[in-house]
C-alpha cells in the first residue's frame, strides 16, 4: 500500500501535479495505437524516438487476443537516460469468472532485462530507469486473459 501511494505521488509530480486549472482543458496525451503483427522481436512495432523531458506522458493503446495467446513487442529509441513511471491498465476480467493478468518487461537492445511489471495488480505500475540513450523494447504478455490495455509512460522530473 505504501509503495502504491509513493508511486501515485511520483506520478502526480511527473504529470505536473494535478491537471489543468479550473475552466481549462488539460493538454492531450500523445497516443500511439499498437498494431499487429508484433508478436516477436523481429516484428516489433517501432514507436519512434522517445524523449519525455519535453512532455510529461505518452500513451499506447493496445489489445491482446485470447487465442492463440498474444505477445506485443514495441521498439523505441530513448534519447537520453531517464527515469519513468509505467502504468499498464486493463480490465480485471475478460468475462465473468475469466480473470485477466497482463505483464510487461523492458529490455535493452541486447535483450538484457531492464525491468518487469508482473505483480498481478491492476494496473501494473512501476518505476524504471533507462541507463543510457539507445534502443529498447517493451514486451507485453498476458499469462491469462486478453482484451484492451492502456500503457502510460510518464517521465519523472529530474
Amino acid at each position: 500500500m505504501l509503495r502504491t501511494l509513493m508511486l501515485l505521488t511520483l506520478l502526480a509530480a511527473a504529470c505536473g501535479g494535478g491537471g489543468a486549472a479550473p475552466g481549462m482543458t488539460p493538454p492531450a496525451i500523445p497516443t500511439i495505437q499498437e498494431l499487429e503483427p508484433n508478436d516477436m522481436q523481429a516484428q516489433a512495432q517501432m514507436i519512434g524516438a522517445i524523449d519525455l523531458t519535453g512532455r510529461d506522458q505518452l500513451r499506447i493503446l493496445g489489445s491482446m487476443r485470447l487465442m492463440p495467446p498474444d505477445v506485443d513487442w514495441l521498439e523505441f529509441d530513448a534519447v537520453q537516460a531517464q527515469k519513468w513511471i509505467l502504468s499498464l491498465d486493463f480490465a480485471a476480467e475478460v468475462s465473468p469468472g475469466m480473470p485477466n493478468d497482463f505483464d510487461l518487461s523492458i529490455f535493452d537492445d541486447m535483450l538484457n532485462v531492464i525491468g518487469r511489471l508482473d505483480s498481478g495488480a491492476i494496473p501494473e505500475m512501476g518505476e524504471f530507469t533507462l541507463p543510457a540513450p539507445g534502443t529498447y523494447f517493451i514486451v507485453i504478455v498476458p499469462p491469462s486473459g486478453g482484451g484492451a490495455y492502456t500503457l502510460d509512460l510518464m517521465a519523472v522530473a529530474p
